[in-house]
This record gives structure tokens, C-alpha cells and sequence, in this order.
């Protein structure tokens, strides 16, 4: 956190106070960029939706392949995108890109 953003620096006042947070990305794995951010975007295209059910909306997969994935990924079925740290981000885009190519 860089600085701290009272409610009474918007309006209409929120209810909550905000923040603005500073992120600093080091590549540290072999993987695409492009396919990690489309994976987030996917997780959170619909937050009220489960990951699986985001992951078949999103990827255009079957439930079976969907819940394989998650599984394999050590990941929950109920699990919805806020819930997952980098590193499980990371392994289910390794697991999902493996489980698309035997798809093809």
C-alpha cells in the first residue's frame, strides 16, 4: 500500500475507505503472460459463478474436464477467482493448457 485514500476524497462517498496499492511483477516462470491474464479475466468474469463454471463459460470446456482440472490443480470445486493465491493461478494455467492441448 502506497497511500491510504479516505472516503470523503470521492463522490458520492463509499462507505469504505480505499487504497492505492503499488504491484511489482518479476517473471519468475516460463509461462505466457497473455494466457495467465486471460485465465484471471475468465476467473473473474463473473464473481457470484464458481472457478469451474467460469472455466466452461470461459474456455468453452465440459464440466468432467473442468472439475478434472481444479482437481488436478489441488483447487476446490466451490473455489471462486478471489480465493486463489499467484501460485495457483500459475499451476491451473499449467494444468489448463496441458488439458486443452490433449484436446486437440
Amino acid at each position: 500500500i502506497i497511500k491510504r485514500v479516505p472516503r470523503e476524497a470521492f463522490t458520492p462517498m463509499p462507505n469504505v475507505d480505499s487504497a492505492v496499492v503499488k504491484i511489482d511483477i518479476t517473471k519468475t516462470n516460463n509461462i505466457s503472460q497473455k494466457s495467465f491474464r486471460a485465465l484471471v479475466r475468465t476467473a473473474f468474469s463473473s464473481r457470484r459463478k464458481t472457478l469451474a463454471n467460469n472455466l466452461i463459460n470461459g474456455y468453452k470446456i465440459n464440466r468432467s474436464l473442468a472439475e478434472e482440472i481444479l482437481n488436478k490443480s489441488g483447487i476446490s470445486l466451490e473455489a471462486r477467482g478471489e480465493t486463489l493465491s499467484a501460485e495457483n493461478y500459475i499451476t491451473l494455467l499449467n494444468n489448463l493448457d496441458e488439458a486443452l492441448c490433449k484436446k486437440q
